[in-house]
Protein backbone atom coordinates (compact mmCIF):
# COMPACT_ATOMS: atom_id res chain seq x y z
CA UNK A 1 0.00 0.00 0.00
CA UNK A 2 1.11 3.54 -0.59
CA UNK A 3 0.77 6.47 1.72
CA UNK A 4 -1.92 9.05 1.08
CA UNK A 5 0.38 11.79 2.39
CA UNK A 6 1.42 13.42 -0.90
CA UNK A 7 1.01 17.10 -0.05
CA UNK A 8 2.35 19.87 -2.26
CA UNK A 9 5.46 21.77 -1.29
CA UNK A 10 4.94 25.56 -1.09
CA UNK A 11 5.81 27.11 -4.45
CA UNK A 12 7.20 30.19 -2.73
CA UNK A 13 10.04 28.08 -1.38
CA UNK A 14 10.72 25.71 -4.23
CA UNK A 15 9.09 26.85 -7.43
CA UNK A 16 6.80 24.74 -9.56
CA UNK A 17 8.06 21.37 -10.69
CA UNK A 18 7.96 21.10 -14.46
CA UNK A 19 7.40 17.39 -14.92
CA UNK A 20 6.18 16.70 -18.41
CA UNK A 21 4.06 19.79 -18.41
CA UNK A 22 5.80 22.58 -20.18
CA UNK A 23 2.87 24.30 -21.81
CA UNK A 24 2.95 22.84 -25.31
CA UNK A 25 2.64 19.35 -23.92
CA UNK A 26 -0.78 20.31 -22.70
CA UNK A 27 -3.99 19.60 -24.51
CA UNK A 28 -5.21 22.88 -26.04
CA UNK A 29 -7.74 23.50 -23.29
CA UNK A 30 -5.38 23.04 -20.32
CA UNK A 31 -3.39 25.76 -18.61
CA UNK A 32 0.30 24.89 -18.33
CA UNK A 33 0.61 26.22 -14.82
CA UNK A 34 -2.18 23.97 -13.64
CA UNK A 35 -0.34 21.02 -15.11
CA UNK A 36 2.84 21.94 -13.25
CA UNK A 37 1.14 21.91 -9.88
CA UNK A 38 0.32 18.23 -10.22
CA UNK A 39 3.96 17.32 -9.68
CA UNK A 40 5.20 19.26 -6.68
CA UNK A 41 7.32 17.36 -4.18
CA UNK A 42 5.94 16.27 -0.81
CA UNK A 43 7.27 18.22 2.15
CA UNK A 44 10.66 17.52 3.73
CA UNK A 45 10.68 14.54 6.04
CA UNK A 46 7.23 13.22 5.03
CA UNK A 47 5.14 11.75 2.26
CA UNK A 48 7.40 8.88 1.29
CA UNK A 49 5.65 5.94 -0.29
CA UNK A 50 5.45 2.75 1.64
CA UNK A 51 6.78 -0.24 -0.22
CA UNK A 52 4.62 -2.41 -2.45
CA UNK A 53 3.05 -5.28 -0.56
CA UNK A 54 5.20 -8.23 0.36
CA UNK A 55 3.34 -10.53 -2.03
CA UNK A 56 4.14 -8.28 -4.95
CA UNK A 57 7.70 -7.54 -3.95
CA UNK A 58 8.58 -11.15 -3.34
CA UNK A 59 8.46 -11.78 -7.08
CA UNK A 60 9.17 -8.25 -8.21
CA UNK A 61 12.49 -8.01 -10.01
CA UNK A 62 14.19 -11.12 -11.29
CA UNK A 63 17.54 -9.35 -11.36
CA UNK A 64 17.39 -8.03 -7.76
CA UNK A 65 19.14 -9.94 -5.05
CA UNK A 66 17.17 -12.05 -2.58
CA UNK A 67 18.22 -9.77 0.24
CA UNK A 68 16.99 -6.67 -1.57
CA UNK A 69 13.74 -8.37 -2.51
CA UNK A 70 13.11 -9.45 1.05
CA UNK A 71 13.45 -5.88 2.25
CA UNK A 72 10.71 -4.57 0.02
CA UNK A 73 8.04 -4.92 2.70
CA UNK A 74 9.88 -2.75 5.19
CA UNK A 75 7.91 0.33 4.21
CA UNK A 76 10.72 2.72 5.14
CA UNK A 77 10.63 4.74 1.94
CA UNK A 78 14.38 4.29 1.27
CA UNK A 79 16.86 1.47 1.43
CA UNK A 80 20.47 2.14 2.41
CA UNK A 81 23.09 0.81 0.03
CA UNK A 82 26.89 0.95 -0.05
CA UNK A 83 28.34 4.36 0.82
CA UNK A 84 31.97 3.46 0.31
CA UNK A 85 32.05 3.72 -3.47
CA UNK A 86 31.57 -0.01 -4.03
CA UNK A 87 30.01 -0.76 -7.37
CA UNK A 88 27.10 -3.14 -7.44
CA UNK A 89 25.84 -3.63 -11.02
CA UNK A 90 24.26 -0.21 -11.47
CA UNK A 91 22.78 -0.57 -14.92
CA UNK A 92 20.74 -3.73 -14.46
CA UNK A 93 22.07 -5.93 -17.25
CA UNK A 94 23.87 -6.12 -20.57
CA UNK A 95 24.20 -2.94 -22.66
CA UNK A 96 21.11 -2.51 -24.80
CA UNK A 97 19.12 -5.10 -22.86
CA UNK A 98 15.62 -4.46 -21.53
CA UNK A 99 16.97 -4.33 -17.98
CA UNK A 100 18.74 -1.07 -18.84
CA UNK A 101 16.15 0.19 -21.34
CA UNK A 102 13.07 0.47 -19.11
CA UNK A 103 12.71 3.00 -16.31
CA UNK A 104 10.43 5.33 -14.40
CA UNK A 105 10.28 8.95 -13.25
CA UNK A 106 10.29 9.48 -9.49
CA UNK A 107 10.96 11.79 -6.55
CA UNK A 108 13.42 11.58 -3.67
CA UNK A 109 10.57 10.57 -1.34
CA UNK A 110 9.68 7.46 -3.35
CA UNK A 111 10.41 3.98 -2.07
CA UNK A 112 13.39 2.30 -3.71
CA UNK A 113 11.55 -1.01 -3.35
CA UNK A 114 8.69 0.28 -5.49
CA UNK A 115 11.03 1.71 -8.12
CA UNK A 116 13.59 -1.03 -8.66
CA UNK A 117 11.29 -3.55 -10.40
CA UNK A 118 10.52 -0.94 -13.10
CA UNK A 119 14.19 -0.19 -13.78
CA UNK A 120 16.27 2.96 -14.23
CA UNK A 121 15.05 5.93 -12.18
CA UNK A 122 14.95 9.52 -13.43
CA UNK A 123 14.78 11.55 -10.23
CA UNK A 124 13.32 15.07 -10.42
CA UNK A 125 15.65 17.38 -8.60
CA UNK A 126 15.16 21.15 -8.45
CA UNK A 127 18.44 23.07 -8.55
CA UNK A 128 17.31 25.12 -5.56
CA UNK A 129 17.03 22.01 -3.37
CA UNK A 130 20.81 21.65 -3.42
CA UNK A 131 21.34 24.68 -1.19
CA UNK A 132 21.20 24.50 2.57
CA UNK A 133 19.19 27.71 2.79
CA UNK A 134 16.92 28.93 0.05
CA UNK A 135 17.77 32.62 0.42
CA UNK A 136 21.48 32.37 1.14
CA UNK A 137 23.61 35.03 -0.50
CA UNK A 138 26.00 35.35 -2.10
CA UNK A 139 26.76 32.51 -4.48
CA UNK A 140 28.52 30.03 -4.23
CA UNK A 141 25.99 28.07 -2.24
CA UNK A 142 26.95 25.03 -0.20
CA UNK A 143 25.73 21.68 -1.45
CA UNK A 144 22.91 20.07 0.50
CA UNK A 145 23.71 16.72 2.09
CA UNK A 146 21.74 14.41 4.42
CA UNK A 147 23.37 15.99 7.47
CA UNK A 148 20.71 18.69 7.63
CA UNK A 149 18.04 16.81 9.63
CA UNK A 150 15.30 19.39 9.10
CA UNK A 151 14.98 18.29 5.48
CA UNK A 152 15.23 14.52 5.68
CA UNK A 153 16.03 14.05 1.99
CA UNK A 154 18.85 11.55 1.63
CA UNK A 155 20.06 11.34 -1.96
CA UNK A 156 23.14 9.34 -0.93
CA UNK A 157 20.97 6.51 0.37
CA UNK A 158 18.47 6.88 -2.48
CA UNK A 159 21.03 6.34 -5.24
CA UNK A 160 23.02 3.71 -3.35
CA UNK A 161 19.78 1.92 -2.48
CA UNK A 162 18.86 1.68 -6.15
CA UNK A 163 22.35 0.46 -6.96
CA UNK A 164 22.13 -2.23 -4.29
CA UNK A 165 18.93 -3.50 -5.94
CA UNK A 166 20.61 -3.79 -9.34
CA UNK A 167 19.30 -0.64 -11.02
CA UNK A 168 20.60 2.89 -11.48
CA UNK A 169 19.25 6.36 -10.88
CA UNK A 170 20.12 9.79 -12.18
CA UNK A 171 19.06 13.31 -11.17
CA UNK A 172 17.34 15.73 -13.55
CA UNK A 173 18.47 19.13 -12.21
CA UNK A 174 15.84 21.62 -13.26
CA UNK A 175 14.68 25.14 -12.63
CA UNK A 176 16.32 28.13 -10.94
CA UNK A 177 18.25 28.67 -7.72
CA UNK A 178 17.18 31.71 -5.71
CA UNK A 179 20.76 32.68 -4.82
CA UNK A 180 21.74 33.19 -8.49
CA UNK A 181 20.83 36.64 -9.84
CA UNK A 182 17.04 36.77 -9.88
CA UNK A 183 16.83 32.99 -9.62
CA UNK A 184 16.30 32.68 -13.34
CA UNK A 185 17.84 30.34 -15.87
CA UNK A 186 19.10 31.89 -18.07
CA UNK A 187 20.44 34.34 -15.46
CA UNK A 188 19.46 38.00 -15.41
CA UNK A 189 23.03 39.23 -15.94
CA UNK A 190 25.42 38.28 -18.70
CA UNK A 191 24.74 37.18 -22.24
CA UNK A 192 22.36 34.20 -22.38
CA UNK A 193 24.44 32.70 -25.20
CA UNK A 194 27.75 32.95 -23.31
CA UNK A 195 28.86 29.82 -21.45
CA UNK A 196 30.38 32.08 -18.76
CA UNK A 197 26.86 33.14 -17.76
CA UNK A 198 26.31 29.65 -16.41
CA UNK A 199 29.28 29.25 -14.08
CA UNK A 200 26.91 28.84 -11.14
CA UNK A 201 24.97 26.08 -12.85
CA UNK A 202 28.11 24.32 -14.06
CA UNK A 203 29.58 24.55 -10.57
CA UNK A 204 26.56 22.76 -9.11
CA UNK A 205 26.81 20.06 -11.77
CA UNK A 206 30.49 19.62 -10.81
CA UNK A 207 29.59 19.27 -7.14
CA UNK A 208 26.93 16.58 -7.61
CA UNK A 209 29.18 14.64 -10.00
CA UNK A 210 32.00 14.93 -7.47
CA UNK A 211 29.78 13.39 -4.79
CA UNK A 212 27.92 10.65 -6.67
CA UNK A 213 30.27 10.00 -9.58
CA UNK A 214 33.02 7.39 -9.76
CA UNK A 215 36.05 9.67 -9.29
CA UNK A 216 37.23 10.91 -5.91
CA UNK A 217 37.72 14.68 -5.97
CA UNK A 218 40.14 16.51 -3.68
CA UNK A 219 38.40 17.39 -0.43
CA UNK A 220 39.41 21.02 -0.77
CA UNK A 221 37.20 21.32 -3.86
CA UNK A 222 34.01 20.18 -2.13
CA UNK A 223 31.57 22.95 -1.20
CA UNK A 224 29.98 21.67 1.98
CA UNK A 225 28.64 23.33 5.08
CA UNK A 226 30.71 22.92 8.23
CA UNK A 227 29.74 19.69 9.95
CA UNK A 228 28.39 17.95 6.88
CA UNK A 229 29.77 14.56 5.84
CA UNK A 230 32.56 15.14 3.36
CA UNK A 231 32.29 12.44 0.70
CA UNK A 232 33.31 12.11 -2.93
CA UNK A 233 33.40 9.39 -5.54
CA UNK A 234 30.49 7.38 -4.15
CA UNK A 235 30.10 5.71 -7.54
CA UNK A 236 26.32 5.61 -7.50
CA UNK A 237 25.43 7.89 -10.44
CA UNK A 238 26.79 7.86 -14.00
CA UNK A 239 24.33 10.16 -15.80
CA UNK A 240 23.41 13.74 -14.85
CA UNK A 241 20.57 15.59 -16.60
CA UNK A 242 20.92 19.37 -16.59
CA UNK A 243 17.37 20.68 -17.09
CA UNK A 244 13.82 19.65 -17.95
CA UNK A 245 11.80 20.80 -20.96
CA UNK A 246 14.03 23.81 -21.53
CA UNK A 247 12.43 24.36 -24.92
CA UNK A 248 9.32 25.44 -23.03
CA UNK A 249 11.14 27.54 -20.42
CA UNK A 250 11.23 31.32 -20.77
CA UNK A 251 14.39 32.54 -22.43
CA UNK A 252 15.66 29.19 -23.64
CA UNK A 253 16.37 28.57 -27.29
CA UNK A 254 18.72 25.97 -28.72
CA UNK A 255 21.72 28.28 -28.71
CA UNK A 256 21.04 29.45 -25.15
CA UNK A 257 20.80 25.88 -23.94
CA UNK A 258 23.99 24.90 -25.80
CA UNK A 259 25.85 27.64 -23.92
CA UNK A 260 24.64 26.31 -20.56
CA UNK A 261 25.36 22.72 -21.58
CA UNK A 262 28.92 23.69 -22.48
CA UNK A 263 29.42 24.97 -18.93
CA UNK A 264 27.70 21.94 -17.42
CA UNK A 265 29.67 19.46 -19.55
CA UNK A 266 33.32 20.43 -19.14
CA UNK A 267 33.40 24.03 -17.99
CA UNK A 268 33.25 25.22 -21.61
CA UNK A 269 36.29 23.10 -22.50
CA UNK A 270 38.02 24.24 -19.32
CA UNK A 271 37.78 27.95 -20.04
CA UNK A 272 35.57 28.45 -16.98
CA UNK A 273 37.93 26.64 -14.64
CA UNK A 274 38.67 23.13 -13.45
CA UNK A 275 35.75 22.97 -10.99
CA UNK A 276 32.93 23.61 -13.49
CA UNK A 277 31.07 20.81 -15.28
CA UNK A 278 30.52 17.11 -14.68
CA UNK A 279 33.51 15.95 -16.75
CA UNK A 280 35.94 17.92 -14.59
CA UNK A 281 34.61 16.14 -11.51
CA UNK A 282 34.37 12.69 -13.07
CA UNK A 283 35.64 11.96 -16.59
CA UNK A 284 33.35 8.91 -16.58
CA UNK A 285 30.23 11.01 -15.94
CA UNK A 286 27.81 11.57 -18.79
CA UNK A 287 25.70 14.68 -19.30
CA UNK A 288 22.12 14.13 -20.42
CA UNK A 289 20.52 17.16 -22.05
CA UNK A 290 17.27 18.23 -20.42
CA UNK A 291 14.34 16.43 -22.02
CA UNK A 292 12.77 18.40 -24.87
CA UNK A 293 8.98 18.50 -24.81
CA UNK A 294 8.48 19.83 -28.33
CA UNK A 295 5.34 21.47 -29.64
CA UNK A 296 2.18 19.56 -30.42
CA UNK A 297 0.17 19.92 -33.59
CA UNK A 298 -0.63 18.23 -36.86
CA UNK A 299 1.78 16.34 -39.07
CA UNK A 300 5.45 16.81 -38.29
CA UNK A 301 4.99 19.66 -35.79
CA UNK A 302 6.50 17.82 -32.84
CA UNK A 303 9.45 16.39 -34.78
CA UNK A 304 10.21 19.75 -36.43
CA UNK A 305 10.15 21.61 -33.12
CA UNK A 306 12.65 19.16 -31.62
CA UNK A 307 15.03 19.21 -34.58
CA UNK A 308 14.85 23.02 -34.88
CA UNK A 309 15.97 23.32 -31.26
CA UNK A 310 18.79 20.82 -31.84
CA UNK A 311 19.83 22.66 -35.02
CA UNK A 312 20.34 25.86 -33.03
CA UNK A 313 22.28 23.98 -30.35
CA UNK A 314 24.57 22.44 -32.97
CA UNK A 315 25.12 25.79 -34.67
CA UNK A 316 26.17 27.44 -31.40
CA UNK A 317 28.48 24.53 -30.59
CA UNK A 318 30.16 24.65 -33.98
CA UNK A 319 30.90 28.34 -33.50
CA UNK A 320 31.99 28.33 -29.84
CA UNK A 321 33.58 24.97 -29.04
CA UNK A 322 36.89 23.85 -30.50
CA UNK A 323 35.52 20.33 -30.84
CA UNK A 324 32.51 21.83 -32.70
CA UNK A 325 30.27 19.33 -30.90
CA UNK A 326 27.11 19.86 -28.87
CA UNK A 327 28.15 19.34 -25.26
CA UNK A 328 25.87 16.52 -24.17
CA UNK A 329 26.35 12.78 -24.21
CA UNK A 330 22.64 11.94 -24.56
CA UNK A 331 19.81 13.42 -26.66
CA UNK A 332 16.61 13.49 -24.64
CA UNK A 333 12.95 13.93 -25.65
CA UNK A 334 9.46 13.74 -24.14
CA UNK A 335 6.33 12.74 -26.00
CA UNK A 336 2.74 12.06 -24.87
CA UNK A 337 -0.08 10.68 -27.02
CA UNK A 338 -2.76 13.28 -26.32
CA UNK A 339 -6.13 12.83 -27.93
CA UNK A 340 -8.43 15.74 -28.86
CA UNK A 341 -9.00 16.51 -25.16
CA UNK A 342 -11.28 15.30 -22.39
CA UNK A 343 -13.77 13.73 -22.39
CA UNK A 344 -12.17 12.07 -25.45
CA UNK A 345 -9.38 9.68 -24.45
CA UNK A 346 -5.71 9.75 -25.32
CA UNK A 347 -4.43 7.78 -28.30
CA UNK A 348 -2.78 4.39 -28.33
CA UNK A 349 0.85 4.28 -29.53
CA UNK A 350 -0.22 2.76 -32.83
CA UNK A 351 -3.06 5.22 -33.46
CA UNK A 352 -0.72 8.12 -32.72
CA UNK A 353 2.16 6.91 -34.90
CA UNK A 354 4.59 7.07 -31.97
CA UNK A 355 7.14 4.77 -33.58
CA UNK A 356 7.45 6.98 -36.67
CA UNK A 357 7.80 10.17 -34.60
CA UNK A 358 10.56 8.71 -32.45
CA UNK A 359 12.26 7.15 -35.48
CA UNK A 360 12.47 10.62 -37.06
CA UNK A 361 14.46 11.86 -34.05
CA UNK A 362 16.73 8.81 -34.25
CA UNK A 363 17.25 9.46 -37.95
CA UNK A 364 18.17 13.08 -37.20
CA UNK A 365 20.67 11.82 -34.63
CA UNK A 366 22.17 9.40 -37.13
CA UNK A 367 22.70 12.20 -39.64
CA UNK A 368 23.81 15.09 -37.44
CA UNK A 369 24.81 13.79 -34.00
CA UNK A 370 26.07 10.23 -34.55
CA UNK A 371 27.09 8.25 -31.51
CA UNK A 372 24.81 10.02 -29.03
CA UNK A 373 22.10 7.80 -27.53
CA UNK A 374 18.51 9.01 -27.78
CA UNK A 375 16.44 8.72 -24.60
CA UNK A 376 12.69 9.09 -24.25
CA UNK A 377 12.39 10.11 -20.64
CA UNK A 378 8.70 10.99 -20.37
CA UNK A 379 5.59 9.28 -21.71
CA UNK A 380 2.49 8.02 -20.02
CA UNK A 381 -1.28 7.93 -19.58
CA UNK A 382 -3.69 9.01 -16.86
CA UNK A 383 -6.34 6.65 -15.53
CA UNK A 384 -9.01 9.22 -14.53
CA UNK A 385 -11.44 9.96 -17.34
CA UNK A 386 -11.49 13.69 -16.62
CA UNK A 387 -7.93 14.08 -17.89
CA UNK A 388 -7.15 14.90 -21.54
CA UNK A 389 -4.48 12.19 -21.37
CA UNK A 390 -6.58 9.36 -19.99
CA UNK A 391 -6.53 5.76 -21.13
CA UNK A 392 -10.12 4.61 -21.70
CA UNK A 393 -11.84 1.45 -20.59
CA UNK A 394 -12.08 -0.85 -23.62
CA UNK A 395 -14.49 -3.77 -23.55
CA UNK A 396 -13.93 -5.69 -20.34
CA UNK A 397 -10.58 -4.00 -19.79
CA UNK A 398 -10.61 -1.17 -17.25
CA UNK A 399 -8.70 2.07 -17.75
CA UNK A 400 -6.03 0.65 -15.43
CA UNK A 401 -5.52 -2.36 -17.69
CA UNK A 402 -5.50 -0.22 -20.83
CA UNK A 403 -2.92 2.10 -19.25
CA UNK A 404 -0.72 -0.94 -18.73
CA UNK A 405 -1.33 -2.25 -22.25
CA UNK A 406 -0.45 1.08 -23.84
CA UNK A 407 2.64 1.70 -21.71
CA UNK A 408 4.15 -1.66 -22.67
CA UNK A 409 3.25 -0.98 -26.31
CA UNK A 410 4.93 2.45 -25.99
CA UNK A 411 8.09 0.61 -24.93
CA UNK A 412 7.80 -1.65 -27.95
CA UNK A 413 7.33 1.37 -30.22
CA UNK A 414 10.43 2.99 -28.73
CA UNK A 415 12.47 -0.15 -29.29
CA UNK A 416 11.31 -0.39 -32.89
CA UNK A 417 12.23 3.27 -33.44
CA UNK A 418 15.76 2.77 -32.14
CA UNK A 419 15.39 4.61 -28.84
CA UNK A 420 18.09 3.68 -26.31
CA UNK A 421 16.18 4.24 -23.05
CA UNK A 422 12.55 4.89 -22.08
CA UNK A 423 11.33 6.06 -18.66
CA UNK A 424 7.63 6.06 -17.87
CA UNK A 425 5.99 9.09 -16.26
CA UNK A 426 5.60 8.45 -13.34
CA UNK A 427 5.63 6.26 -10.20
CA UNK A 428 2.88 7.96 -8.16
CA UNK A 429 -0.49 9.57 -8.63
CA UNK A 430 -0.85 13.01 -7.04
CA UNK A 431 -4.59 12.93 -6.37
CA UNK A 432 -7.38 10.49 -5.57
CA UNK A 433 -10.40 10.46 -7.94
CA UNK A 434 -12.93 11.93 -8.19
CA UNK A 435 -11.19 15.03 -6.78
CA UNK A 436 -11.23 17.89 -9.25
CA UNK A 437 -7.41 17.96 -9.22
CA UNK A 438 -7.53 14.62 -11.05
CA UNK A 439 -8.81 16.40 -14.16
CA UNK A 440 -5.27 17.79 -14.56
CA UNK A 441 -3.10 15.89 -16.98
CA UNK A 442 -0.44 13.70 -15.32
CA UNK A 443 -2.25 13.73 -11.93
CA UNK A 444 -3.26 10.07 -12.33
CA UNK A 445 -0.43 8.94 -14.63
CA UNK A 446 1.18 7.07 -11.75
CA UNK A 447 1.77 3.35 -11.53
CA UNK A 448 0.76 3.57 -7.88
CA UNK A 449 -2.37 5.27 -6.55
CA UNK A 450 -2.20 7.44 -3.45
CA UNK A 451 -3.58 4.54 -1.44
CA UNK A 452 -4.28 0.90 -2.14
CA UNK A 453 -2.62 -1.68 -4.34
CA UNK A 454 -0.42 -0.88 -7.35
CA UNK A 455 -2.19 -0.36 -10.65
CA UNK A 456 -2.14 -3.03 -13.32
CA UNK A 457 0.51 -1.01 -15.19
CA UNK A 458 3.03 -1.48 -12.36
CA UNK A 459 2.67 -5.24 -12.66
CA UNK A 460 2.72 -5.20 -16.48
CA UNK A 461 5.94 -3.15 -16.59
CA UNK A 462 7.59 -5.13 -13.79
CA UNK A 463 6.83 -8.35 -15.66
CA UNK A 464 8.05 -7.01 -19.00
CA UNK A 465 11.35 -5.94 -17.48
CA UNK A 466 11.85 -8.97 -15.22
CA UNK A 467 11.17 -11.51 -17.96
CA UNK A 468 13.22 -9.71 -20.63
CA UNK A 469 15.94 -8.09 -18.50
CA UNK A 470 18.79 -9.86 -20.30
CA UNK A 471 17.16 -9.74 -23.74
CA UNK A 472 17.91 -7.33 -26.58
CA UNK A 473 15.47 -6.19 -29.24
CA UNK A 474 15.86 -7.95 -32.58
CA UNK A 475 13.25 -6.24 -34.73
CA UNK A 476 9.71 -6.80 -35.95
CA UNK A 477 8.51 -10.13 -37.30
CA UNK A 478 5.77 -10.20 -39.94
CA UNK A 479 2.45 -11.47 -38.63
CA UNK A 480 -0.04 -13.58 -40.55
CA UNK A 481 -3.22 -11.88 -39.36
CA UNK A 482 -4.37 -8.29 -39.61
CA UNK A 483 -3.33 -6.05 -36.69
CA UNK A 484 -1.18 -8.72 -35.04
CA UNK A 485 2.25 -7.30 -34.20
CA UNK A 486 5.28 -9.38 -33.25
CA UNK A 487 8.65 -8.28 -31.86
CA UNK A 488 11.64 -10.60 -31.53
CA UNK A 489 14.25 -10.59 -28.74
CA UNK A 490 17.55 -12.43 -28.24
CA UNK A 491 18.79 -13.49 -24.81
CA UNK A 492 22.29 -12.20 -24.01
CA UNK A 493 22.51 -14.67 -21.12
CA UNK A 494 21.78 -17.86 -23.04
CA UNK A 495 20.79 -19.48 -26.33
CA UNK A 496 17.08 -18.76 -26.12
CA UNK A 497 14.94 -15.87 -27.23
CA UNK A 498 11.51 -14.36 -26.97
CA UNK A 499 8.65 -13.14 -29.11
CA UNK A 500 6.22 -10.49 -27.88
CA UNK A 501 2.89 -10.60 -29.67
CA UNK A 502 -0.10 -8.26 -29.41
CA UNK A 503 -3.01 -6.69 -31.24
CA UNK A 504 -2.23 -3.10 -32.21
CA UNK A 505 -5.87 -2.08 -32.03
CA UNK A 506 -7.84 -0.08 -29.46
CA UNK A 507 -11.22 -1.79 -29.43
CA UNK A 508 -10.63 -4.86 -27.22
CA UNK A 509 -9.92 -7.06 -30.23
CA UNK A 510 -8.74 -10.64 -29.80
CA UNK A 511 -7.38 -13.03 -32.42
CA UNK A 512 -8.17 -16.52 -31.17
CA UNK A 513 -6.01 -19.52 -31.96
CA UNK A 514 -3.23 -17.53 -33.60
CA UNK A 515 -0.51 -19.74 -35.12
CA UNK A 516 2.81 -18.22 -34.00
CA UNK A 517 5.90 -19.47 -35.82
CA UNK A 518 8.99 -20.06 -33.69
CA UNK A 519 12.63 -20.09 -34.84
CA UNK A 520 13.98 -23.32 -36.25
CA UNK A 521 15.31 -25.66 -33.60
CA UNK A 522 12.97 -24.51 -30.83
CA UNK A 523 12.02 -27.34 -28.50
CA UNK A 524 10.29 -25.59 -25.59
CA UNK A 525 8.11 -22.51 -25.30
CA UNK A 526 6.33 -20.69 -22.48
CA UNK A 527 3.74 -17.93 -22.72
CA UNK A 528 3.92 -15.24 -20.03
CA UNK A 529 0.70 -13.26 -19.61
CA UNK A 530 0.95 -9.74 -18.20
CA UNK A 531 -1.47 -9.99 -15.29
CA UNK A 532 -2.73 -7.51 -12.71
CA UNK A 533 -1.40 -8.45 -9.26
CA UNK A 534 1.45 -10.63 -10.60
CA UNK A 535 4.88 -8.98 -10.78
CA UNK A 536 6.39 -11.66 -13.02
CA UNK A 537 3.24 -12.60 -14.93
CA UNK A 538 1.47 -15.92 -15.31
CA UNK A 539 3.11 -18.77 -17.23
CA UNK A 540 1.50 -21.25 -19.59
CA UNK A 541 3.49 -24.05 -21.19
CA UNK A 542 3.14 -24.14 -24.99
CA UNK A 543 3.77 -27.25 -27.08
CA UNK A 544 5.46 -26.52 -30.42
CA UNK A 545 4.16 -28.52 -33.38
CA UNK A 546 6.10 -28.24 -36.64
CA UNK A 547 7.67 -25.06 -35.29
CA UNK A 548 4.34 -23.41 -34.42
CA UNK A 549 2.50 -22.70 -31.16
CA UNK A 550 -1.11 -21.63 -30.87
CA UNK A 551 -2.35 -18.90 -28.55
CA UNK A 552 -4.96 -16.17 -28.27
CA UNK A 553 -3.60 -12.70 -29.03
CA UNK A 554 -5.15 -9.66 -27.36
CA UNK A 555 -4.31 -5.98 -26.94
CA UNK A 556 -2.25 -6.91 -23.88
CA UNK A 557 1.18 -8.02 -25.14
CA UNK A 558 2.07 -11.64 -24.42
CA UNK A 559 5.69 -12.72 -23.97
CA UNK A 560 6.58 -16.08 -25.52
CA UNK A 561 9.91 -17.40 -24.26
CA UNK A 562 11.56 -20.15 -26.30
CA UNK A 563 14.72 -22.23 -26.15
CA UNK A 564 16.40 -24.97 -28.19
Amino acid sequence: MVSSLRRLIPLVAFGALRCGSGGSNAAPSLDAGAADSAHALPPPGGGADASVSADASASADASASADASASNDAGTGTETGPSDGSTAPSEGGAPGAIGTFVGVNALITDSVANLAPIGVVREYHNWGWLGNNYDDQPYPQTLYTPDIPSFGWDWDSFFSGLQAMGVSGFPAVQGPAPWVDDGGVPPASGSPTAAASYIAHGDTMFQIAARWGKTTVADSLLKLETGQTRLSGLGTVEYFEDYNEEDNAAGFTGDVFAAMASADYDGDEGRLGATIGVKNADPNAKLVMGGLSGKYGSGSTWVSSITTFLDAARTWSAAHRTDATFAADVINVHYYSFGPGAPAPALSPEADGVEAKLAAIVSYRDQYMPGKPVWWTEFGYDTFDGSPLHAPALGSNSAFVVQGQWLVRELLAGLAAGIDRATVFELDDTCTPPASACNTQFATAGLLPMSGSPKAAWYFLATFRARLASYTYGGAVPGTSANVSIAQFADTAGPGGALVVWMGTSNASVTSGYALSLPAGTSTATAVALTDGQATGVETTLTPSAGVVTLDVSETPTIVLYSP
